[in-house]
């Protein structure tokens, strides 16, 4: 993995570093940890909000990866994937490391 790069500390620090640690793989190596290409493009940064709010948001009364599995159906790997990247990312984060609860 690439070195951290230098960022500015918002108004909650530990939110930060815990949304760096996650997206920063992506954001600056650019290969995605499950398609193994990049998938962090503009055009999936418009598309996918354009997919899941306005005139296509579901207000139903189903849960939100039922929801999301319908936005999403017919759309390229790439954007399933950008989709995807943060939660897979948190979810290694979780396993590889132990969260201190002594704060």
């Amino acid at each position: 993995m690439s070195e951290l790069i230098e960022r500015g500390v918002g108004s909650s620090p530990l939110v930060e570093d815990a949304a760096w640690f996650i997206l920063q793989p992506s954001l600056t190596d650019g290969d995605s940890p499950i398609l193994g290409r990049p998938t962090w493009t503009i055009e999936n940064s418009r598309l996918l909000p354009a997919l899941v709010t306005g005139e296509n948001s579901d207000m139903g009364d189903r849960g939100f990866l039922d929801k999301l599995e319908d936005q999403l159906r017919g759309q390229s790997d790439d954007l399933i994937a950008f989709t995807a990247e943060p939660a897979v990312r948190a979810r290694a984060s979780a396993c590889e490391y132990q969260v201190d609860d002594e704060d």
